[in-house]
């Protein structure tokens, strides 16, 4: 597997789904959004009757969601890094700044100002202090204390 893959799965295990038989049904995630499959905004009352009128989703349909939010979620990490002279840093980091994004949306990543400038300076351990030193990580403690460690030493396995 590459880190990609392997970020790709990690998020798909962080993001849980709510199946009903064998359909991915909309259901609140902890933030209190609507979400469907693995961790997709549901946008709006229409979506979300869609969503539950038609019976969910197949695991297929969830899959191919995932991978478009993922790739759109990826290639704005990409300019971001680009931008802020990281286009080097290594696949497993990187997916730790995907999977951060995918989950807290790209914006909400880049509030963490003082993460990005340990990276840039290339202080994993520093920039993973960060992470852990946040709300985010009172939000969603397994998943930072993962993803930090994973910035920190850059071990994915």
């Amino acid at each position: 597997m590459t880190p990609d893959e392997r970020a790709q799965a990690r998020c798909r295990e962080h993001e849980g789904r709510y199946v009903v038989g064998e359909r991915h049904m909309p259901y609140r995630c902890p933030a209190g959004h609507w979400t469907i499959g693995y961790g997709h905004l549901v946008g709006g009352d229409i979506a979300l009757k869609a969503y539950s009128d038609q019976g969910g989703l197949s695991e297929q349909e969830a899959q191919s969601l995932f991978r478009s939010d993922w790739d759109r979620t990826r290639g704005r990490i990409e300019h971001l890094l680009e931008d802020r002279g990281l286009a080097d840093l290594d696949g497993p980091r990187r997916g730790v700044l995907v999977e951060m994004a995918f989950q807290l949306g790209v914006n909400g990543c880049r509030r963490f100002r003082r993460m990005w400038k340990w990276l840039e300076r290339r202080e994993y351990a520093a920039a993973a202090d960060e992470m852990r030193d946040s709300k985010w990580r009172s939000d969603t403690r397994r998943r930072c204390d993962r993803l930090a460690f994973i910035m920190e030493t850059g071990n994915d396995a």
